[in-house]
């Protein structure tokens, strides 16, 4: 509930009927399954290393300007941005006066530079770029044509690039967010610690020792660490690279909490192993 795209608009009101008085009963569906549902479970489909890749995003540019990401996902995925951040009432107005959308608006629809630098550079380097941008383009229903058409740029955020803040959990938000969520809970009589889930990035004793987070224990490339940045420097990110198991590693850890009364706690990270 403290990272916006995993978040349900209300934490206790999240099945909802429709319509009303039909009996139709739904579970929300948040921000994180739909990018997962409409765009990244069709990426690890063709590259199955996709998902334990951290951060997300930067496989996707780096693959972009390496030329193995494909036509394809970048049109879903300037589909995928646009159809969740635009406003109901554009949404209906776009669907309703369709536009036919081509490779301009995929190439202006990035809010960062290096983002439509990469684009740029790979039509100069692969002149068959444009070509299968505007068939993927035109293979869209009307509708989602008309989604990629409406005159608004999408915001990728932080870690285009390899050396992208830690704590991201798809790469594409900034991460402030965590910390303040945390801040705010130590506001509340009787909070001295939080520790989070879900984000897959270890947070050890953050915010004065305060803040944890045991990571994931699935095996996982984390491409801002050290050792394999300086791989990267060194030989380039490949397909070859992201696909050696050797370079995946799984950081099992727990959060140990031992209770201390009244309201204090001893709080570490320690190894599950």
């Amino acid at each position: 509930m403290f990272t916006p795209e995993n978040a349900t608009n209300d934490a206790e009101a999240f099945i909802h009927e429709w319509p009303e008085g039909s009996g139709n009963r739904y579970l929300e569906r948040v921000w994180g399954t739909d990018f997962l549902l409409q765009f990244y479970n069709d990426l690890e489909r063709t590259y199955p290393f996709a998902g334990a890749v951290k951060p997300t995003v930067a496989v996707l540019y780096r693959g972009l300007r390496n030329r193995w990401v494909r036509a394809r996902e970048v049109v879903r995925l300037v589909l995928f941005l646009k159809r969740r951040g635009i406003p109901l009432t554009a949404l209906t107005s776009a669907v309703l006066a369709p536009k036919e959308a081509g490779f301009s608006d995929v190439l202006t629809a990035f809010q960062e530079d290096e983002w439509e630098d990469a684009i740029t550079q790979r039509f100069n380097e692969d002149p068959d770029f444009v070509a299968q941008v505007e068939t993927e383009v035109k293979r869209l229903p009307e509708n989602e044509q008309a989604i990629v058409a409406i005159p608004k740029k999408v915001e990728v955020g932080a870690g285009a690039g390899i050396a992208a803040e830690p704590g991201t959990t798809l790469g594409i938000f900034r991460e402030d967010r965590e910390l303040r969520a945390a801040r705010a809970r130590f506001a509340e009589p009787g909070v001295t610690h939080t520790v989070y889930g879900h984000t897959h990035v270890v947070v050890d004793g953050e915010l004065e020792g305060r803040l944890f987070n045991p990571g994931t224990w699935l095996p996982h490339l984390d491409l801002s660490s050290p050792a394999v940045k300086a791989k990267i420097q060194a030989h380039g990110l490949t397909l070859d690279m992201l696909q050696d198991p050797a370079l995946y590693v799984a950081d099992r850890q727990v959060v140990h909490i031992i209770p201390d009364p009244p309201r204090t706690a001893k709080v570490q990270l320690v190894s599950a192993v």
